[in-house]
């Protein structure tokens, strides 16, 4: 008797297996809106906006810490699917605000997000090229560009957060030194909806 229930629980066990792995393998993967796991994908030319959560700060060697209280970035998606993951492109230059090297103010200009891209699903990691340009005191002007290939960022799986950790630019001149970005940024549809990254 005993070995018959056992039995019963285990074919029990592998139908509902059965059952619920279709379940997963069709949830959306990718870039998704209406709840984390199993959202909707956002379709290709869905306009989204990167907002900053907390500070950013861009460190570097020569010129000083430069903290801006406020930074954005436009990008249109262009792929969003889990066979060849995410990918979008910037849409116009973003925009900084309050910033500052120690107590002088500095001015962020044509701020440009060239891609994000993540070539898998839960992969936690993604590579971006941003570039942008700084006004700093002395009438110093420094221009930070993209690494060859990207900088590395990270996300959450099923979070709305991308995160720069000491992501490496191009600087020039060279009398400003060298230069990475820490920052976090929230992402969503220009429409105010929230982007889950899976």
């Amino acid at each position: 008797m005993t070995k018959r229930l056992n039995l019963a629980v285990a074919a029990a066990v592998v139908a509902l297996i059965a059952f619920a792995l279709p379940t997963v393998a069709n949830a959306a993967t990718g870039l998704t809106t209406g709840g984390s796991p199993g959202g909707t994908l956002v379709p290709r030319g869905t306009k989204l906006l990167q907002t900053n959560v907390g500070g950013v700060t861009i460190t570097t060697t020569k010129v000083g810490n430069i903290e801006c209280g406020a930074w954005t970035m436009e990008s249109e998606v262009t792929e969003d699917s889990e066979s060849t993951g995410t990918q979008s492109v910037g849409v116009g230059e973003g925009t900084a605000g309050a910033c500052n090297v120690g107590e002088n103010p500095a001015t962020i200009t044509h701020i440009k997000l060239a891609t994000i891209k993540s070539s898998a699903s839960e992969s936690e990691t993604a590579k971006t090229e941003l570039s942008f340009e700084a006004d700093l005191p002395g009438s110093v002007t420094c221009k930070f560009s993209a690494v060859t290939g990207g900088s590395g960022i990270t996300y959450i799986t099923h979070s709305h957060i991308t995160t720069y950790t000491k992501a490496p630019f191009n600087v020039s001149p060279a009398g400003c030194g060298k230069a990475t970005i820490d920052a976090n940024f929230t992402t969503e549809t220009t429409g105010k909806a929230a982007v889950f990254i899976m």
